[in-house]
């Protein structure tokens, strides 16, 4: 038996660069990591075992039935390393490589899509300069004017709304930003806009996480807390990251209690009620996030909405935008408008500061679920994209995901702990990782208590920032990507940045603040005291801009 436990880890071994080969998307990739993890349980599970059997009648059926649950993922898989850790550093550095690749290829092919029309231009110059026939004309030959570049983005303009002293106390505008973590929704009131404590304890974000398992539909914080009492089955959550996508674009995600599926060339949700098993669609899910705020607003205000702007990212497709306003009309809201993530910001921004004139702005804006990082200028009141570049697979969850991943390693080879054993464990850890990432950005060291996911274990596991911040190491430079990217393409260079505004609350942490500076030293880096508001306070200043325009003005 040992030595057939052998000879399938050494097919893993040999399948490893040619199963590489294979993933040639940052979609694939995802799928290949969440398959790999499914392997990592497996193997650690027969390496513990051996480990705990050395010197004992080995218990043969159970290590036959680990092997061939081996064997079934080197068929799906065929990967491995040397050691349980070691595939998941080669893992995540492949993962790394392979975006940091497919980011260098779209580099490329703009690249040379910008010399071509380059070349074309300058041809057309030569041809009005060199043609001997324009001598037939009165007016001089015209020297040739200096090629500008090519910069492959369209053209998105936005005016920014009047800045008001009084506010008429009888509109009622409302910006939302609904995010893949958390929800946030801001109004007019007392002649400023103001966020609503959108939870009854009066903390203002709500978690985006929604539950089926009382008669009524509920969310936020007693979702999340229904995950420690073993309610992980009705819940559902990340909704954003699969919105308005068809069912083949969407990457499951190890950490979701519920399935994805496609009926009839729908995508689907099939989680459970107190009934039993439902199908959901995501505009359903997302409608008990929104029908949920519209109460709130309701009750904050006393009032019905006049206009309310929901926020998407500003890579958000056209089906994606329309599945978002259909989520809304399910919940009930009267009128919705969509304005991107990026400029709402730039309104909430600038609206008590002096707007920049002939100024590129660069904004960078990672959130729970996504980056985003958009360039523009600012010219007479008008925001005008240059550049823009998203990367769905980077987030504030994947900054989790490490440190589930560093402390599930920890636990299970230290403490003899298995996450997966128990579900309940899996989701604790999940909720204990983002509770330590929050407390690093203010703090240098946190721990975890190990007595958490077992009562007979007394101990704690500690770690510091600095080791966050090393874990995060690929991530980072993925960042950096992004940005040199949308520099590249608008043909810019750092120190042509004026401002950089950070939105959003990965923002928050040490680690990308000192990043965006090292790159940026010239600039003015600008941060609202609560980036991850900033984005729903846009949104309510142009749904108060909206409400008071005249017919005339609505060219915005």
């Amino acid at each position: 038996m040992l030595e057939e436990i052998a000879e399938a880890k050494e097919k893993l071994d040999q399948k490893w660069e040619e199963r590489y080969k294979e993933y040639q998307s940052i979609e694939n990739v995802a799928a290949f990591n969440s398959l790999a993890d499914e392997t990592i349980n497996v193997l650690t599970e027969c390496y513990q075992f051996l480990e705990n059997n050395k010197t004992k009648n080995m218990d043969k059926a159970q290590l036959a039935n680990m092997l061939a649950e081996v064997n079934s993922h080197i068929d799906n898989l065929q990967i491995t390393a040397h050691n349980v850790i070691k595939i998941r550093e080669d893992l995540t550095e492949y993962i790394n490589k392979k975006v940091l690749v497919i980011m260098d290829m779209q580099e490329a092919l703009i690249k040379k899509a910008k010399e071509e029309a380059e070349k074309e231009e300058e041809e057309k110059e030569k041809e009005i300069t060199s043609d001997d026939s324009s001598n037939r004309y009165d007016t001089p030959k015209i020297p040739p004017h200096p090629v500008k570049p090519v910069q492959p983005v369209t053209k998105e303009q936005y005016f920014f709304p009047k800045k008001i002293s009084t506010y008429d106390e009888t509109i009622n505008a409302i910006g939302i930003d609904l995010g893949t973590s958390r929800c946030c929704m801001a109004v007019s009131r007392n002649n400023k806009m103001e966020t609503v404590g959108l939870e009854n304890t009066g903390e203002r974000p709500l978690p985006s996480f929604v539950a089926f398992d009382e008669e009524d539909d509920k969310c936020g914080v007693v979702v999340v807390d229904g995950f420690l009492k073993g309610k992980e089955k009705y819940t559902v959550f990340d909704v954003k990251r699969f919105i308005g996508k068809e069912f083949h674009d969407i990457v499951p995600d190890r950490s979701w209690p519920f399935e994805v599926i496609e009926e009839n060339g729908k995508v689907k949700i099939k989680t459970e009620n107190i009934n039993g098993e439902v199908l959901k669609t995501p505009e359903e899910i997302s409608a008990v996030l929104l029908k949920y705020m519209k109460e709130k607003a309701k009750e904050f205000q006393g009032k019905d909405e006049t206009k309310t702007v929901l926020t998407v990212p500003a890579a958000f497709s056209e089906k994606q935008k329309q599945a978002t306003l259909e989520a809304a009309k399910l919940a009930g809201w009267k009128t919705i408008h969509l304005l991107p993530e990026p400029i709402a910001a730039s309104f909430a921004y600038f609206n008590n500061r002096e707007i920049p004139n002939n100024s590129n702005i660069l904004l960078f804006d990672l959130g729970g679920g996504t980056l985003d990082v958009c360039l523009f200028k600012i010219i007479d009141q008008k925001i005008e994209f240059i550049s823009k570049f998203g990367d769905i697979c980077l987030g504030g969850r994947d900054i989790d995901n490490l440190l589930i991943r560093h402390f599930s390693t920890i636990l299970r080879f230290r403490y003899n702990i298995n996450i997966n054993e128990k579900i309940r464990r899996k989701y604790q850890l999940m909720l204990e990782c983002q509770s330590i990432k929050q407390n690093l950005t203010v703090m240098k060291k946190d721990t975890l208590n190990v007595e958490t996911f077992d009562s007979n274990i007394n101990g704690v596991i500690e770690i510091e920032r600095s080791e966050l911040e090393e874990l995060m190491t690929d991530l980072l430079q993925r960042m950096k990507t992004a940005i040199n990217q949308t520099l590249n393409n608008a043909n810019l260079a750092p120190k042509e940045i004026h401002k950089i505004l950070q939105v959003g609350g990965g923002c928050r942490m040490p680690i990308v603040k000192e990043m965006l500076k090292n790159m940026f030293p010239n600039s003015e880096h600008c941060v609202e005291e609560n980036p991850d508001e900033v984005v729903a306070v846009g949104a309510a200043i142009y749904a108060y801009h909206l409400a008071t325009i005249n017919d005339e003005d609505k060219n915005v």
